[in-house]
């Protein structure tokens, strides 16, 4: 008999699916072991026959010839997706007037269970035929720039490294140019001294007072020369340390960037917090919406104060004219706290992280308002579009 919560029932899912597709990580495999401990009627073999048909479906999809399976393998992958594709069958159809997308959460927890693992099966037929989900197409992207970013970051430190390099080579350089210039100059001021004491003596050794004139001029063109150098030494080296700088600051910023979770990675975590809250959107009568078909939910957590909102089917906006907001109706504020204002493509699909300007409390209602490009402090409310409340 399981004794996991839905919450944890369902990141148990999430594990199987990871684990059957791209492996684990010895913590989060410590950490399924743990859930399946507590579910003994889960079991994970169904998870790798799935990777196996999905492995098959992704190979014929792109034209590239699947590895044989054994006749024990195929036979068993054959009757779990019959039994999976009777049990999605006999579904009953979504009430009218409420869209089937991949946000309807309802439908989807009902059709949980023994399906799961071939739902993958189903989802891999549909990949190689060009049909890719919304959250799936992110992680993919995200995962794209994620490796993107580790070469820039590396490029970036490689060429840190031979500035920085190139920085000691010019102070050794620039040393070096300072001594030789001070030991000039001491020479100089020797040369300096005898030709005056030799002036002094008032002698007939115009030879030696020509050698000594000439000498002097050497040094002190000898020194303009050590002058000039020194200056162009020091000059590049200044721009050297300006780009050094520079490329620090850019690698720190791609560094964050290879740290900062995705927003499909922060809804996984909500997800998985046993207090975390899921409210589904509900349309106004707003002129806006005339004709659209919205779905979405918002998932939130107090205790964190964070939260991820989703959306499909919404109508595009223009950035320029309008943008959407977010409201927290919180019982303990008197108007309603700022969460941050977003954009909507074309294709009507979005997830966007919650931003509260203030702390929230109590919260009671999320709402969705037009705006002006940028947003504003107080709305007033002229355009409410859409609506979750607790």
């Amino acid at each position: 008999m399981s004794t996991l919560t839905p919450a944890e029932r369902e990141h148990l899912e999430l594990l199987l699916i990871d684990l059957a597709t791209e492996g684990l990580d010895p913590q989060r495999r410590r950490e399924l072991d743990a859930l399946l401990e507590r579910a003994p009627d889960v079991d994970p073999e169904e998870y790798e026959l799935a990777a196996a048909a999905l492995d098959l479906a992704l190979q014929s999809g792109n034209g590239a010839s699947a590895a044989p399976l054994s006749d024990d393998l195929q036979a068993r992958i054959l009757a779990n997706t019959q039994g999976a594709t009777s049990t999605v069958a006999q579904a009953p159809p979504p009430p009218a007037g409420k869209s089937a997308t991949i946000h309807d959460f309802e439908a989807e927890k009902q059709r949980r269970g023994s399906a799961l693992p071939w739902g993958l099966a189903a989802a891999a037929a549909l990949l190689a035929f060009g049909g890719v989900g919304y959250f799936y197409s992110e992680a993919q992207d995200n995962a794209q720039k994620a490796d993107q970013a580790r070469m820039l970051a590396e490029a970036e430190r490689v060429r840190a490294d031979g500035l920085a390099s190139s920085a000691n080579d010019l102070e050794g350089e620039v040393s070096g140019l300072s001594n030789a210039l001070a030991t000039t100059r001491a020479q100089l001021q020797q040369a300096q001294l005898e030709l005056e004491a030799e002036r002094r003596r008032n002698t007939d050794s115009s030879e030696r007072l020509t050698l000594l004139t000439a000498e002097r001029d050497a040094l002190a063109a000898r020194e303009s020369n050590l002058v000039a150098q020194l200056d162009e030494q020091r000059n590049q080296l200044q721009v050297a340390d300006q780009l050094i700088a520079q490329l620090e600051i850019e690698l720190d910023e791609l560094q964050q960037l290879l740290i900062e979770p995705t927003v499909v990675e922060d809804r996984a975590r909500l997800l998985s917090e046993a207090d975390s809250l899921r409210i589904d959107w509900t349309a106004t009568d707003d002129d806006w919406m005339q004709g659209s078909d919205v779905g979405g939910e918002v998932v939130w957590n107090n205790r964190t104060q964070s939260g991820v909102m989703t959306f499909a089917g919404m109508p595009q906006n223009d950035p320029g004219q309008v943008q959407y907001q977010l409201w927290i109706f919180d019982r303990e504020q008197q108007n309603p706290i700022d969460g941050g204002v977003f954009d909507v493509s074309a294709d009507g699909e979005l997830a966007v992280r919650i931003d509260p300007k203030l702390g929230v409390a109590e919260p009671f209602l999320f709402a969705v308002t037009l705006e002006k490009p940028g947003g504003v402090v107080v709305s007033g409310r002229e355009h409410i579009v859409l609506t979750a409340a607790l």
